[in-house]
């Protein structure tokens, strides 16, 4: 009986261990509105570079099929590239994102707001220059001032602390101005 009850105990605890270890990574779906201020971002910023409005624009691309394959060949080579370098970036990483969190906070104790993957000076998409830097950029809101906020750059290669800057809420810098 003793066996019996403690089978029927080990195997829930394995199971629950089992999936308390397994690691997921999904991808994460961007808000819709976001996509949306986006796509209307660029149809705006295609417009202005077009010298037409928006309304311009809309009108040439249902009635010219050229400029529309021209358009969307601009918007897919662009993401090609965005693709691209994002591989780069994870590429060249050597510390997780978690690790970087746990080293900003351990320099700037407080809640992350936003963390992300990102580099400079880049010789073509997916060939960062030789000082380049690949590193991640931490945000971490101030708790003793309202709105405020630190960053906090951490070298994603051998995790040290690159920069970290203070940003106040705006009503503070305002105030400092005058």
């Amino acid at each position: 009986m003793l066996i019996a009850v403690s089978l029927l105990l080990l195997v829930p605890s394995f199971a629950a261990a089992a999936f308390a270890m397994r690691f997921e990574l999904a991808t994460v779906a961007q808000d819709p509105t976001q996509q949306e201020k986006e796509l209307v971002e660029k149809k705006r910023a295609d417009a202005a570079r077009e010298g037409q409005t928006p309304d311009q624009f809309k009108e040439r691309m249902a009635s010219d099929p050229r400029f529309r394959e021209e358009v969307q060949r601009k918007r897919e080579t662009e993401m090609e590239m965005r693709a691209v370098r994002q591989a780069a970036l994870v590429r060249l990483t050597r510390i997780t994102m978690d690790q970087a969190i746990q080293i900003a906070t351990s320099q700037v104790p407080g809640k992350v707001l936003v963390c992300s993957l990102d580099a400079n000076k880049w010789d073509e998409p997916g060939k960062l220059a030789k000082d380049g830097v690949v590193f991640y950029q931490v945000i971490i809101a101030d708790e003793t001032i309202p709105g405020g906020a630190t960053h906090v750059w951490v070298n994603a290669v051998d995790g040290s602390v690159i920069k970290t800057e203070k940003e106040l809420p705006r009503k503070m810098r305002s105030s400092e101005n005058n």
